[in-house]
């Protein structure tokens, strides 16, 4: 079985929660979109009228002969596969109702977040999440899952949603105690919370923090620093350099900060030169003992050798990692996402199991 979509969330994540609930094993093929103005989706168009797909389309499901396109269509399927649908005509009802209402608030959270205005226009839209919030809690009323009794498809659509909307303003959930024990129902089934946990999981786009003069310098540009979401490049909005990074962002990134932790219990203290595939890439420019994850954990910046070249995702991962320490080269894992609390909960005073690390 393979699932195609871009390399985020969005659609397909409650279907990958699905296949991870099941314990499916299935190829999750991401594509790379590349930086604005052009978008590159060469990656995606290069396959797009070569997989035999009615129409060719993301996310896409390929399992044996089925082909499937379109997100809710790969979820029904899914559904009756794994016995995952309705059973009565009551929980069928229950499920298409929920499925077409969840389409009317994704359509609208989506225009929020990629708003221009969002700035402006976060305030509204925060202000009438409670009343959104109301209808769905008084539609599960004291039901475990929305179809009743029995986890559905439309259950992994709900807290895709859920789950979003909480970390975007918990104090819209105050009232909705029945929203939140849901929420955290989901994450407690043994199946997703191990998917939940993995590197494979793509979290949440929270994190970011850096530290200046040592993750951040006067050299290092924002996009570099994965801070690029600072700069409003969606919007018309002038400042200084904004030229510049527009440039970048369409030649590409030679140069990228990145994440390292050592299994080995030996003392980073920053500085360590960082070799990929045995040569040297860069250094390390803050390093020390991670106590929650009981190692070593370490930031630094990895530029390509070739002075064309770009520091791609593809690049990034395909790569063996060291670090050199005292004389010796140390094997390093590079993380793509923050190794600990992913979702920035303790960053918003939530001190509980999600916070565990990844």
């Amino acid at each position: 079985m393979k699932l195609g979509y871009w390399d985020i969330r969005g659609l397909a994540q409650p279907i990958r929660f699905l296949l991870a609930y099941k314990e499916v094993d299935y190829e999750d093929k991401r594509y790379s979109c590349g930086p604005p103005p052009d978008f590159d989706k060469s990656q995606w168009l290069d396959e797009k009228f070569t997989l035999g797909l009615d129409f060719p389309n993301l996310p896409y499901l390929i399992d044996g002969d089925v082909k499937l396109t379109q997100s809710l269509a790969i979820l029904r399927y899914l559904a009756r596969k794994f016995d995952l649908d309705g059973q009565s005509c009551e929980e069928k009802r229950r499920v298409e109702l929920v499925e077409q209402q969840l389409a009317d608030f994704r359509m609208n959270w989506v225009r929020l977040c990629y708003s221009p205005k969002f700035t402006e226009e976060r305030d509204a839209y925060e202000q009438s999440l409670p009343n959104n919030l109301k209808a769905f809690s008084e539609y599960l009323g004291e039901r475990p899952f929305f179809a009743g009794d029995r986890l559905t498809y439309v259950d992994f659509l709900v807290y895709e949603m859920l789950a979003q909307h909480f970390v975007f303003s918990k104090t819209s959930f105050a009232n909705f105690k029945n929203l939140t024990d849901f929420i955290d129902r989901i994450e407690a089934l043994p199946t997703l919370k191990k998917y939940l946990d993995s590197e494979t999981c793509i979290k949440w786009p929270f994190n970011g923090y850096r530290h200046w003069h040592a993750d951040l310098r006067l050299d290092d540009t924002p996009l570099e620093a994965g801070l690029g979401f600072t700069c409003k490049l969606r919007s018309d909005t002038p400042f200084l350099g904004r030229t510049a990074l527009e440039e970048q962002k369409k030649r590409g990134l030679r140069k990228c900060i990145t994440c390292f932790t050592v299994d080995e219990h030996v003392p980073l203290i920053g500085l360590e030169a960082i070799y990929r595939n045995d040569k040297p890439v860069g250094f390390l420019r803050r390093a020390d003992f991670g106590f929650a994850l009981n190692k070593s954990i370490g930031y630094g910046y990895v530029t390509h050798p070739d002075p064309d070249g770009i520091a791609s995702m593809d690049w990034l991962v395909s790569g063996e990692y060291a670090l050199e320490n005292r004389g010796r080269t140390i094997q390093a894992r590079l993380h793509t996402r923050s190794p600990f609390d992913p979702l920035s909960r303790r960053v918003k005073g939530i001190y509980d199991t999600h916070t565990a690390r990844h």
